[in-house]
């Protein structure tokens, strides 16, 4: 009999511990969500919002990998106003660019003038130097910075422009630098998605 009775508390300890813990956990389950908690676990759903990159630079190479920088044009003003020369503007970013802003530059050659320029509407014949739409002044040295919406506007995107001068002769070369700089307003927004 005394046998039983030592055999009996070890589980009586055990099945009263086992009712402690399950009255603990009914305790913290059991507090009702509010009618707020509820919607939201009803309505909410996963959302995925990507970033991206905007930017432009101006080259001379038709495909990557393209040197991040300005672009320098050398033009030897010498007896006749030389040729223009063409480049690209490439989409290097990951977003839809609507517009740009321009800065050129000219050292090298005083009274010489130089203007870049797009064939809106139309191409290039950099053969003749026609364009077969309008031709727009995208920026001029000596202009600071100009916004033009003349841009490469999907991603890896380029657009044909041309970079002339103008002015007497002169016995030193002229070298036009063309910079690029796009404004955040320029992207278009990341795209927020539900899932």
């Amino acid at each position: 009999m005394q046998q039983r009775g030592r055999a009996a508390r070890p589980l009586a300890a055990l099945l009263a511990m086992s009712a402690v813990l399950v009255l603990s956990v009914q305790a913290t389950t059991a507090t009702p969500a509010t009618a707020a908690e509820q919607a939201l676990a009803r309505h909410s759903s996963a959302v995925t919002t990507s970033s991206g990159i905007w930017a432009a630079l101006p080259t001379q190479a038709a495909s990557a990998p393209y040197v991040r920088s300005a672009l320098a044009l050398t033009f030897a003003v010498a007896v006749v106003t030389p040729r223009p020369q063409y480049f690209w503007v490439v989409n290097t970013g990951t977003l839809s660019l609507t517009g740009a802003s321009y800065t050129v530059t000219e050292t090298g050659s005083p009274g010489i003038s130089a203007t870049v320029e797009a064939c809106v509407g139309g191409s290039w014949n950099e053969s003749t130097d026609a364009c077969s739409g309008t031709v727009t002044t995208v920026a001029t040295s000596g202009g600071g910075a100009m916004s033009s919406s003349v841009v490469s506007a999907a991603p890896s995107a380029q657009v044909r422009l041309r970079a002339r001068v103008s002015g007497p002769p002169t016995v030193t070369a002229a070298v036009v630098t063309t910079s690029i700089s796009v404004a955040r307003g320029n992207a278009r927004a990341a795209a927020t998605t539900d899932s």
